[in-house]
């Protein structure tokens, strides 16, 4: 009999429960075997000598983090069809040890086993109902520090009486020996799923059996029974894991499962399911509905504030503001009248909107709302009514016809277009100036452009940011070909300066500051042929000196690599910038790519760019379209908030 034309399922049984969580198992911590009795011969082949060490440390590539979670999709393929599954698993903190729970690893159900640290070394130990000449505690070894090439584990080398399965059909379950070992295979790059490579240490667990015949005597050659590869990567875990079983000398059976969702709290990778965001059992109405807009976003250090309209049963509409926390759950939404649903900014631990009351020519006045950080409007005379007076010399201010909002954390920035009268004529000027919470001056109005007439059309107030007590502002002062760049201080103008730029092929341009730099970003004319409108950007110093790499001091040459028609530009924490990147249209969207740009790392054309593909295809049920897509910045992170069919849904993607 070919003893590998058959597959032996009691054998193959053992190796499932062995791998069903976390890749292997041994009787002794060690490696060592403390049940069953010795093979006369071993049936693990010799250990190679180690090679390089991959990593010092061993606890990197296999995270200990209570309430972490990790999610797998999964590929199950036999006789040439295949079925999908999903294996979530998640670690709990038990004194000094971890229970993690697999739903469905390698397609089999539920499974536990437990995690703990010793000396450098990930232990891992679980209950088994194995063939009853073996261990039935099984503890081993998972990797130990440092982590070498060849290192070699012997977790199973030993006789049984009984392999599970009657080969020769004598009526007598066959005996035999039973060896499983693991081995550090090397490093190796695995590409996941959200276009990432990850640098990763590869550990094969291999599962061996010898069968001797019942009827006869008869020992068959030394059989691989399975083998799971796991694929270890830094600050995630096991990010690839395979296990392939044969059946006959032709076929196996094959489960594959790959990271899709990393959750670790302060840590992760790729993006979580799209969920819907719920209105909470805490506000005054609509508990348990869905969000339905989101019409501006505002991130604090632990939590966003989405602002949106929502209309109810009644038909009535109100702005909704609600809290929501970095892993995308609405923890509190208020619902207010006469409340804009834009113009919102952090100001410190307080949030603040502001809106100009009349753009018609009815006055020059601006209401300003104060919130905390959670959405809840402040207590007193709000929204707070500020008097923009006239331009120096004028009378009377008319209007303000352009307005621009930033925040620099500790004081709110007012860029804007003012049209004033006196008996000498009109006065239309666009200055900038640093307010309170409360709309109180905190210094003088700096001038940028001033021209004695009520016309408008020369004024084009485009961008405005602030960071570290300098507010940058970009505008056209004459809606041609010059586009001004200003560094405005407390002290008034600090630097300026003027670049080629046609204001009729710029769409979108955006000022991004931080205080060692700022980034400008702009879309250009879409492609006649494609119809993709290039996203072009550059670096600014503080002295407003573009970083240029390419020699081309043009900024019509600025083109920025892997975007084409990118959508949104936003400020992420610490020293870079993401954006949504790649032209598509919204409606029919399935996917949008997120790339990270570094304020310290060189002019921007240069940069390598990471992509990070983002999957919207779980975004609502089928056949409903995305209206409308934000992205709110967090150190490590990104909250995606996409509307469809008037329904809000959140996803959390990971940066790497």
């Amino acid at each position: 009999m070919a003893f590998r034309a058959v597959r032996l399922w009691g054998a193959v049984g053992l190796f499932s429960l062995l791998v069903a969580c976390g890749g292997g198992g041994s009787s002794g911590s060690d490696g060592s075997n403390t049940g069953g009795s010795e093979p006369t011969s071993s049936i693990v082949p010799e250990a190679p000598p180690l090679g390089d060490i991959l990593t010092a440390d061993a606890t990197s590539l296999r995270p200990l983090i209570s309430g972490a979670t990790w999610t797998y999709a999964g590929i199950h393929t036999l006789d040439g069809s295949s079925t999908r599954y999903t294996n979530a698993v998640t670690q709990t903190a038990q004194g000094g040890t971890f229970t993690e729970t697999s739903s469905n690893a390698f397609d089999v159900g539920t499974d536990s086993v437990t995690l703990s640290l010793s000396n450098g070394s990930i232990i891992n130990s679980s209950a088994r109902a194995l063939l009853s000449d073996l261990p039935q505690q099984i503890t081993y070894p998972e990797l130990r520090s440092p982590v070498r090439q060849n290192d070699q584990v012997t977790l199973m080398d030993q006789q049984v009486t009984d392999i599970g399965e009657d080969l020769d059909g004598d009526g007598k379950n066959d005996s035999g020996e039973v060896g499983v070992y693991r081995i550090v295979v090397g490093a190796e790059d695995v590409s996941m799923p959200n276009g990432i490579v990850e640098h990763a240490v590869r550990v094969d667990t291999v599962f061996l059996v010898r069968v001797t015949l019942s009827s006869t005597g008869a020992v068959s050659e030394t059989l691989q029974a399975g083998l799971q590869s796991s694929w270890y990567a830094p600050g995630i875990g096991i990010v690839k894991q395979n296990l392939t079983i044969p059946v006959t000398d032709s076929s196996d059976e094959v489960f594959e499962e790959v990271l899709t969702n990393f959750d670790g709290i302060t840590q992760g990778f790729g993006a979580t399911p799209a969920a819907t965001a719920l209105i909470p059992s805490t506000a005054t109405m609509a508990a348990g509905q869905a969000l339905q807009s989101v019409n501006a976003a505002v991130a604090f250090s632990d939590h966003a504030i989405l602002v949106g309209s929502f209309t109810n049963t009644q038909a009535t509409t109100y702005t909704a503001i609600s809290s929501v926390d970095i892993h995308g759950q609405v923890t509190q939404t208020n619902f207010y009248t006469g409340v804009p649903t834009s113009g919102f900014h952090a100001l410190g631990n307080q949030l603040v909107a502001v809106q100009a009351s009349d753009s018609s020519g009815n006055g020059c006045q601006l209401n300003i709302f104060l919130f905390d950080a959670q959405g809840v409007q402040a207590a007193g005379d709000f929204p707070k009514v500020v008097d923009i007076p006239p331009a120096p010399g004028q009378t009377l201010c008319n209007r303000i016809s352009q307005l621009q909002i930033a925040s620099d954390g500790s004081q709110l920035w007012l860029a804007m277009v003012r049209s004033s009268i006196s008996t000498s004529g009109w006065v239309t000027d666009m200055f900038i100036q640093p307010f309170d919470a409360h709309g109180v001056p905190l210094a003088n109005e700096t001038t940028l452009q001033s021209v004695n007439t009520l016309a408008t059309t020369g004024f084009d107030l485009r961008s405005l940011s602030a960071a570290g007590g300098t507010a940058r502002v970009a505008y056209f002062p004459d809606a041609g070909t010059t586009l001004r760049l200003a560094s405005v201080t407390d002290a008034g103008l600090q630097k300026q300066a003027d670049f080629a730029l046609n204001s009729g092929s710029v769409t979108g341009l955006t000022l991004l500051a931080k205080a060692d730099a700022t980034g400008l970003f702009w879309q250009g004319l879409a492609n006649a042929g494609t119809g993709q409108a290039p996203t072009l950007g550059v670096l600014l110093d503080t002295d407003l000196n573009p970083v240029i790499a390419n020699g081309n001091s043009s900024l019509d040459a600025q083109t920025l690599p892997r975007c084409s028609g990118c959508a949104e530009f936003l400020n992420g924490a610490d020293a870079s910038w993401v954006m949504e990147s790649d032209h598509f249209s919204i409606s029919s969207a399935s996917s949008v790519t997120l790339s990270t740009l570094a304020s310290n790392a060189g002019a921007l054309t240069s940069q390598t760019v990471t992509p990070i593909l983002l999957s919207l295809s779980d975004v609502g049920d089928a056949g409903m379209n995305i209206t409308s897509l934000r992205l709110v910045p967090f150190a490590n992170r990104v909250l995606v908030l996409a509307v469809a069919n008037q329904q809000l849904f959140t996803k959390l993607a990971w940066l790497p």
